[in-house]
């Protein structure tokens, strides 16, 4: 059998307001954005509360796939940037679709210098081998 596939495989999805969360079997969560959504606050504290059921007191990489089309409400971003909601937060991938959105992140984080290691991908192969570094056994 692949182990490649063996940590891939879902070992719980959850579907919020605004994403589907899926944790591996390797540790790493999985937090996709539904197409076309707009996310407000309460969606973004939704978001948080079921990472951090997932990661289940543990510290785990979340892998944020930025490819398909949503938008958030003016303090959404900031709640995600809050002590609150790096609980648990071992480490984050964003993978971005484009070089200009990877641009675009790579100065925000520049900017925001988040606290929990964070870097933007292209492609999801690299993004999990980087989040494979944070992932306990």
């Amino acid at each position: 059998m692949d182990t490649k596939e063996n940590v891939a495989t879902p070992v719980r999805e959850i579907r919020t307001q605004s994403s589907v969360y899926i944790r591996r079997a390797d540790g790493i969560i999985v937090q996709t954005p539904i197409e076309g959504t707009t996310q407000t606050l309460d969606d973004a504290k939704e978001n948080v509360a079921t990472f951090q059921n997932l990661a289940a007191g543990k510290s785990a990489p979340l892998l944020v796939d930025g490819r398909p089309s949503y938008r958030q409400k003016p303090g959404v971003r900031e709640y995600y940037a809050s002590p609150a909601a790096a609980k648990n937060l071992a480490a984050i991938a964003l993978l971005i679709g484009s070089s200009s959105g990877r641009f675009l992140f790579n100065l925000f984080l520049a900017l925001s210098r988040p606290a929990t290691p964070t870097r933007v991908f292209n492609k999801e192969d690299e993004a999990l081998a980087w989040l494979s570094r944070f992932t306990r056994p």
